[in-house]
């Protein structure tokens, strides 16, 4: 596969994930993923969401630099108390 951001965590085929969404719907399953890692980046988004958002802009820099410093940008805007966002405008 391409360096794009879904080569990085492997991407699946389309017939495994109708295949485990096919066997889900039969276990009766109300959240089917047919990849394992998403419950896990699921949980930890859940967790504790400062560090899966600056995991996220990591991975991000990696694909689109610019738009990674505006949400790094943003990240640090927000552990401005409001006296410092209000001194800044």
């Amino acid at each position: 596969m391409d360096g794009s951001v879904a080569a990085v965590d492997g991407a699946l085929s389309v017939g495994h994930v109708a295949k485990a969404l096919f066997e889900g719907m039969e276990r009766g399953e109300f959240l089917i993923s047919p990849h394992q890692d998403v419950f896990k980046h699921a949980k930890r988004k859940g967790g504790d969401r400062t560090r899966w958002i600056k995991g996220m802009q990591r991975l991000n820099s990696r694909f689109a630099p610019d738009v990674s410093e505006a949400g790094a940008n943003l990240s640090r805007a927000s552990e401005l108390s409001l006296g410092e966002v209000l001194s800044k405008l």
